[in-house]
C-alpha cells in the first residue's frame, strides 16, 4: 500500500535524474504587496510503494480561506517505471506547479490525497506587506 513519506509547499521544484530540487521550500506564510493577487506555487514530496503496486492515484486540492474556487489536480505515479531500493520497494518523487489566486487574506488549504484519502494537508497563511 502506497504511503506518503512527505510532502511540502516551496516557491520552485523539479525532479530531474531520481532528484528532488527545490527552493524556498516548507514555508507557512508568505507576504504579499496587496490582494488580490497571484501567487506561484509547488506542492512536492515522495511516495513509497511496492514495485508491483500498480499505479499511484495522487490528487492536489488548492482551497482559499473565503471558499471563493477549488484548484485540483490529478497525477498517476507509476511504481513500475521505477528501481526498487529496498524489500520491493520504490520512492516516486513529485513536483507540480500552479499558479494561484489570492482573493484576500488569510489561511490557504493544500490537501493531498492518495487515493480517495487525504493523506494530509498543508497551510500557509497570506498576509499583506506592512
Amino acid at each position: 500500500m502506497a504511503q506518503l513519506d512527505y510532502v511540502f509547499l516551496a516557491d520552485y521544484a523539479a525532479v530531474t535524474g531520481g532528484k528532488l530540487t527545490a527552493i524556498g521550500a516548507s514555508f507557512t506564510k508568505v507576504v504579499v504587496p496587496s490582494f488580490p493577487t497571484q501567487l506561484s506555487l509547488y506542492i512536492a514530496g515522495r511516495i513509497r510503494a511496492d514495485h508491483n503496486e500498480g499505479n499511484c492515484p495522487l490528487t492536489l486540492t488548492i482551497l482559499p480561506p473565503d471558499g471563493s474556487y477549488e484548484i485540483r489536480g490529478d497525477l498517476e505515479l507509476e511504481p513500475e517505471a521505477e528501481e526498487p531500493y529496498k524489500e520491493n520497494k520504490v520512492g516516486l518523487l513529485f513536483a507540480a506547479g500552479v499558479v494561484i489566486s489570492l482573493p484576500t487574506e488569510g489561511l490557504y488549504a493544500v490537501q493531498v490525497s492518495l487515493g480517495n484519502e487525504v493523506a494530509r494537508e498543508l497551510k500557509f497563511f497570506a498576509e499583506e506587506e506592512a
